[in-house]
Formats: C-alpha cells, structure tokens, sequence
C-alpha cells in the first residue's frame, strides 16, 4: 500500500543552513520549474524559457516511459494555475514510476549540469 503523499517528504530544510535552503525531490523541482514558467515578475526571459524546456522534457520522458499519467501532467504543467496539492501527488507518482535517475539526468542536460 503506497503511503498518503506528504509535501513535507518533497521540500525538506536543509539543516543548520544559514541561508534557509531546502532539499528537493525530483517533483518538487519540476514544480519549482513550472512556477518559473509563469513568474513574468522575478524569472527573467531565458530563465522561463528553460523552464518551460525542462517541464516540457519531463514531459517527454514520462510519455516515453508510458506512464499513465503524462497527458494530465501536460495539460496541468503547460499552462498557468496548476494546483499544487492536485499536480504534486501526480508528479510525485510519474518521478516514481521512471526513477529519480532518469529524472536528474533530465534536469543536468536542460541546466547544462554534469
């Protein structure tokens, strides 16, 4: 039986940092991106655009796997107000279900990490 979603598990503080930092899971990075996406405030120009590219490949990626859920995923993450206690479970369960590996690797290529 898979336990009840707890947003808690997906932004944790990061102990004794200074700053307040966070740990984040793969979901909770995805969704940090889709709230870049529509930030026309704070997120400049190419930061929306490679957040938009990063939503879209997650995207790619969980359609690729055939994961039942990626066509909600689409609808909800492409365009302004998602709700996150609807999106995160989902996103939390289609991370699950290709594995936090192939998800970072995503997210390394679109951020031009290692």
């Amino acid at each position: 039986m898979r336990k009840p979603f707890n947003s808690r598990d997906h932004f944790r503080p990061i102990p004794d940092d200074p700053e307040g930092g966070y740990m984040l899971s793969m979901a909770a990075t995805i969704w940090m991106a889709y709230g870049c996406i529509f930030d026309l405030e704070s997120t400049p120009p190419d930061g929306r655009a490679k957040a938009r590219l990063l939503v879209s490949e997650c995207i790619a990626l969980f359609k690729a796997s055939r994961v039942p859920t990626a066509s909600y995923l689409e609808t909800w993450l492409l365009q302004d107000g998602a709700k996150p206690d609807r999106v995160l479970p989902v996103l939390a369960g289609a991370c699950e279900a290709v594995g936090d590996l192939a998800v970072a690797q995503v997210v390394n290529r679109v951020m031009g990490g290692a």
